[in-house]
């Protein structure tokens, strides 16, 4: 029960970075975190899937993986829609680059994505290994939504 609290308190801090309720250092960006180019919709359009590339130990269990996608929408106004990804106890990790694949669901009430540019922010990576918890972090990556 401890290891289940700890890590939401993990993913609390990470969602925190996110929604800016705490500033992370202007050095923050971490290079155990990569952003492909472009992102995928889905047939719905209703996601977008970010592709993800991350760096973490072989002895990584677990892991959580949050950010936003932002882009201008029909009206004009810029949606944002967040997204994580939570793997407790199932994560695998070779000690290289691992792809990931964040989904990103529109705001409720929101546009569908389009096909164009889009802003990918406050991309946040935590590991849990038996040594202990890692936090990377993200700024921002411009995208193109196919």
């Amino acid at each position: 029960m401890h290891q289940v609290l700890r890590r939401a308190v993990l993913a609390v801090s990470c969602a925190a970075l996110v929604l800016g309720t705490f500033s992370a250092p202007a050095s923050a960006d971490s290079t155990a975190i990569k952003i492909g180019a472009n992102a995928d919709r889905s047939a719905s359009h209703l996601r977008v899937f970010v592709r993800v590339r991350v760096a973490c130990s072989p002895d990584t269990t677990s892991a959580i993986l949050t950010g936003r996608v932002e882009q201008t929408n029909a009206a004009g106004d810029t949606q944002v829609g967040e997204g994580a990804l939570l793997n407790l106890s199932s994560f695998e990790c070779s000690g290289v680059e691992e792809r990931v694949i964040l989904p990103v669901r529109i705001p409720t009430g929101g546009y569908l994505w389009r096909a164009g540019e889009a802003a990918v922010r406050d991309i946040c990576f935590v590991t849990i290994d038996p040594s202990g918890e890692y936090e990377s972090f993200l700024k921002a990556r411009m995208v193109t939504v196919h």
